[in-house]
């Protein structure tokens, strides 16, 4: 058969990167050399139109090494040819053929789309009839929600169906975003979770900044000159929170953009006690080492009791800030913007025991 007469198949889910593809090829070659049959498995072809047009319905990959092989015809002994075949029948068979491998996230959704529409079937009955979770089928179909440039971009892109779903999860403006700048041949799905984490991030803290004073200033703060101590403690706890979320390591951006969030919250609260003649860095330094030293001593382990006492007393002297109201002001301000989930996981009971067990400690000396 003339392989001009043979055209692809446009709902085939299936796909080969280049590596496989060449070494398919080679294995072809070994065969050639070695005179051994070619293909192991047949190329299937529907006819469209009685020897003129044929549509592929199963190996796809085997005519692509044909015809970058420089054929011009298919060898009867390597092509099965099926004829007065129904649309449902060709539609089936290309399903049972080609849901393994390397799947074409869009071109998989087409396919079951398609196959509703001539088999009559809602999204529900598909999913029982093919055994496919309808979590799982409600994520393929939604893959066709998506504007049409941004599902032809993705399906030419050889992006995984996994990461195409995480992708499809964020707003339409994001995913563009993220097609325009990232380098598509590279991206896992991990880069798509820390897209979503910093775009979190920049909302909350456009919502919480929203008129801080000086607010300017607080982006030219040098953070590492926040006490040593406390330091250490941040990045440990950001290292930690990062990594809950799916990132792993020190993003000193992401941290530098978590420390303005804390000493909007902060600065907001004790702009109006700044000390006479005290440099604005050093007064915000100060506000945010107290800050979290109240945080990192009430909530976590990571400080201690008696280090976290000690940073208490000599910042909240320093910052001008009254301890008793400084540490309960503080800390459910820090618990609502280091953890947001903090109100749902603890009482407002149990809050107030913490901090009222910290300032009878502070108050002993």
């Amino acid at each position: 058969m003339q392989i001009s007469k043979i055209k692809f198949n446009e709902f085939n889910p299936n796909e080969m990167d280049k590596e496989e593809l060449d070494s398919l090829k080679a294995d072809v070659l070994a065969r050639q050399k070695e005179g051994k049959p070619l293909f192991v498995d047949r190329i299937v072809v529907n006819e469209i139109q009685k020897g003129k047009l044929y549509e592929l319905e199963d190996g796809e990959h085997r005519f692509l090494v044909a015809k970058e092989l420089g054929w011009t015809e298919i060898p009867d002994e390597y092509i099965e040819i099926k004829r007065g075949r129904t649309e449902e029948e060709k539609l089936e068979d290309l399903f049972s053929h080609n849901l393994k491998g390397s799947i074409n996230p869009i071109k998989q959704a087409r396919l079951f789309k398609r196959m509703m529409e001539v088999k009559r079937l809602n999204q529900a009955q598909f999913s029982r009839k093919y055994n496919i979770s309808k979590a799982q089928m409600s994520k393929i179909m939604k893959r066709l929600k998506e504007p049409e440039d941004i599902q032809e971009i993705v399906s030419k892109s050889k992006l995984s169906t996994s990461l195409v779903d995480e992708l499809f999860t964020l707003p339409e403006d994001q995913t563009r975003l993220i097609l325009q700048n990232l380098e598509l041949d590279n991206m896992k799905v991990e880069d798509v979770r820390r897209f979503k984490i910093e775009m979190t991030m920049i909302r909350n803290t456009l919502e919480h900044i929203a008129g801080t004073p000086d607010l300017e200033k607080l982006r030219t703060v040098d953070w590492n000159k926040l006490d040593p101590k406390i330091l250490e403690v941040h990045k440990k706890w950001f290292i930690e929170d990062s990594e809950k979320e799916g990132i792993k390591g020190f993003d000193e951006a992401r941290w530098r953009f978590s420390l303005l969030l804390s000493s909007s919250h902060a600065y907001k609260e004790w702009h109006e006690h700044k000390p006479k003649n005290v440099p604005f860095e050093d007064f915000v330094i100060d506000v945010v080492n107290f800050a979290l030293a109240t945080y990192f001593s009430s909530y976590t382990d990571l400080l201690g009791k008696e280090e976290g006492e000690r940073l208490i007393k000599i910042y909240s002297w320093k910052a001008g800030i009254d301890v008793d109201w400084g540490c309960q002001s503080t800390y459910m301000s820090s618990s609502e913007f280091l953890h947001p989930e903090l109100a749902h996981r603890e009482s407002e009971k149990s809050k107030a025991t913490k901090i009222k067990s910290l300032i009878q400690h502070l108050k002993k000396d």
